[in-house]
């Protein structure tokens, strides 16, 4: 009796996970990973010098800092150029949450040290 209730109980969850209680398939998102290239205007360095990565999860980006940066101007622009969002982030936890509910496209994102080094990353929201 064990065993086919360990079957119904194992069979149940994947229906679970496969179906909503709206009978509609869930979508798991992947995450988007911002791609961050070398300090503006330093020219071509290895991407383990970097000490910016991050990625989109749905309406959030998560920033994460290799070692205490101080505080990060972060702006992102849209395919257009116009600024959607400006923000200081303290990066001595080491990683940061900023809320983004940005539509589909293209999107360009600066970081700003507070000596002046400045990053750029590109991602796409789909």
């Amino acid at each position: 009796m064990k065993p086919l209730f360990s079957f119904l109980v194992l069979t149940l969850q994947i229906c679970f996970l496969s179906f909503n209680s709206f009978g509609q398939e869930i979508v798991d998102p992947t995450p988007t990973i911002i791609v961050i290239s070398d300090p503006i205007g330093q020219g071509p360095r290895t991407p383990n010098i970097v000490p910016i990565s991050g990625y989109v999860y749905e309406n959030t980006i998560y920033l994460f800092f290799s070692n205490d940066l101080g505080d990060v101007n972060v702006r992102i622009e849209d395919s257009f150029g116009c600024t959607i969002l400006s923000t200081t982030v303290d990066s001595s936890d080491g990683s940061e949450s900023i809320p983004f509910s940005g539509a589909p496209g293209i999107y360009t994102i600066y970081f700003t040290l507070e000596d002046n080094t400045s990053y750029i990353g590109r991602f796409e929201v789909l």
